[in-house]
């Protein structure tokens, strides 16, 4: 089991299991968020990730495929925690 929080702390998460790939991403959504050339991911299946304390606040972006983007990130101090896309359903994007 991995676990992470946002940095003050009023967000945490887990997932269970391997992921199914990490990867980097240059997309210019990412680029925007984290005002980063890229973002760190590992994709984990999505029903093996849960937030186990607080409400992270989302933001839906349409990405270059057309599809929604939702970003979610903590409301306190705007820490990038996990995106949703409409293209991949079944999967998480944990930023690390």
């Amino acid at each position: 089991m991995a676990k992470g929080s946002c940095m003050c702390g009023q967000v945490h998460y887990e997932y269970t299991g391997e992921p199914a790939v990490t990867a980097l991403c240059h997309c210019t959504d990412c680029q925007k968020w984290t005002g980063a050339a890229y973002t760190s991911n590992v994709v984990v299946p999505r029903t093996s990730f849960k937030v186990t304390k607080g409400s992270p606040k989302d933001y839906d972006a349409k990405g270059d495929s057309g599809k929604i983007n939702k970003h979610w990130f903590c409301a306190n101090c705007g820490s990038s925690l996990y995106t949703e896309l409409e293209i991949m359903p079944d999967m998480t994007c944990v930023k690390r």
